[in-house]
């Protein structure tokens, strides 16, 4: 859908692999009533080509003849939207914290660290 311009569906309701697929790929799911959306179709009939606003920083959708409604969204999932974060970029920006669990870890329960080998150095499998 990105691919074709598209950056937001609206609908009024997403399977759960559906919904997080479209997060995955940039794109934001608006979930919105019945009737929101039948109005919005109506309008869309119409007008073909109009333009909808759907504002992520407002929390909200402007539909062609300026009605605006509010949507809900979880607030990291929106956060990963605005900035652009996938699952890894998310994660990268806890590498601080990560390693020094990490080193905590490991002097507190030695027994409990990955043993490193020649080979699996050689493969790049593990991190120590």
């Amino acid at each position: 859908m990105a691919a074709f311009g598209i950056k937001s569906v609206i609908a009024v309701s997403f399977g759960d692999i559906h919904y997080n697929n479209m997060m995955k790929n940039g794109l934001c799911p608006v979930r919105s009533s019945q009737e929101a959306c039948q109005n919005l179709r109506g309008q869309l009939f119409d007008n073909v080509g109009a333009t909808i606003t759907v504002d992520l920083m407002e929390m909200k959708v402007i539909v062609p003849d300026g009605i605006e409604f509010e949507f809900d969204m979880h607030p990291l999932k929106r956060r990963c939207l605005l900035e652009g974060l996938d699952d890894i970029s998310l994660t990268t920006q806890y590498m601080g914290s990560i390693r020094a669990f990490q080193a905590k870890h490991h002097s507190d329960k030695p027994f409990m660290k990955v043993q490193e080998t020649e080979q699996s150095i050689e493969k790049g499998r593990f991190e120590g």
